[in-house]
Parts: C-alpha cells; sequence; structure tokens
C-alpha cells in the first residue's frame, strides 16, 4: 500500500500495489578506470513481484535525496514499450537506473580547455525526502501519485576495472 497525494495536494490512502516486500532493490559502483572522466557509476536495480490492484504508470525511483526517471521497464521479462502497468495479481517486473559520477579529482583529459569535451555528473530531480539507504517506488494512478516504500536498499560488493 502506498501513500497518495491527489489534486491540490489532498492525501489519501490508495492500494494499488500489494505485497511490495518481495520486491529487491540493489545498488552496485562500478569504477571504470582512471583512463576516462566517469569515477564511478552507480546502478540501482529493482526486480520483484506485486499485485498491481489497478492501473498504473511506473513513474520514478526514490533514493538517498534523489528521484530517478524509470527508463525500462521490464513486465513478465517482457521490454514493455510504456511505462504503464496494467492491473494484475502476481505482476513479475524489474528495471534499472543508473548514476555516473565525475570530479575534479580526475586527470584531465589532453586537449582540456581547447574545445574537449567534458562528461558533467548526472543532474536528477531532488525529491524533497531523504532517504538513508533505503528506496521508494513513485507510482501515478489517475490523478493521484502513490509512493510505495521498497524497504533497505542491498550494498552489492564495487567492481573495478582491471
Amino acid at each position: 500500500m502506498g501513500c497518495a497525494s491527489g489534486k491540490g495536494g489532498q492525501s489519501a490512502q490508495v492500494e494499488v500495489m500489494t505485497h511490495p516486500e518481495s520486491v529487491t532493490v540493489t545498488q552496485q559502483d562500478v569504477y571504470p578506470g582512471a583512463q576516462g572522466m566517469v569515477r564511478k557509476i552507480r546502478t540501482y536495480s529493482v526486480s520483484g513481484t506485486a499485485d498491481f490492484r489497478s492501473p498504473v504508470t511506473v513513474h520514478r525511483l526514490r533514493v538517498d535525496s534523489l528521484q530517478f526517471p524509470v527508463r525500462q521497464l521490464k513486465i513478465n521479462n517482457a521490454i514493455q514499450p510504456s511505462m504503464d502497468v496494467d492491473s494484475a495479481a502476481g505482476t513479475s517486473f524489474s528495471f534499472s537506473a543508473t548514476r555516473m559520477f565525475s570530479g575534479d579529482q580526475m586527470p584531465k583529459p589532453v586537449g582540456f580547455g581547447q574545445g574537449a569535451r567534458i562528461l558533467e555528473e548526472n543532474g536528477f530531480e531532488y525529491s524533497g525526502v531523504q532517504l538513508d539507504g533505503t528506496a521508494q517506488l513513485v507510482l501515478l494512478a489517475g490523478s493521484d501519485t502513490v509512493v510505495v516504500d521498497l524497504g533497505t536498499i542491498e550494498v552489492l560488493p564495487d567492481v573495478y576495472a582491471p
């Protein structure tokens, strides 16, 4: 169950997704090496099975104080053309969100300041909520915005480039 905020800032309890405790959220950092401008790439992966009580649109994943757009949604292992989920019991779903970090501590590329392209750190929207080690899924159900707590993020071991 999630807490919904409807038009005009009204709050209501809208049950659109049950059994979110079966959803797993993982985080893994990949360090690509010293040759590029990217310091690390952080991937959040979400997968699980849930009962959707009404049609919804999977909108955002919230972690830390940021919210990431959902880019590619799989329902029952099939890539969806949209972020819409029909109401169904036992729906298997998965998606991931990626954040790239760059920084001043990275070595400057050859030709820096002479037209070289510099990658900026990805800018995502602030969620207005500080989540410490947990995640939330933001769903759109008609005119309601429904936030579902997904629980603790499992941190996987870092991966380092050779």
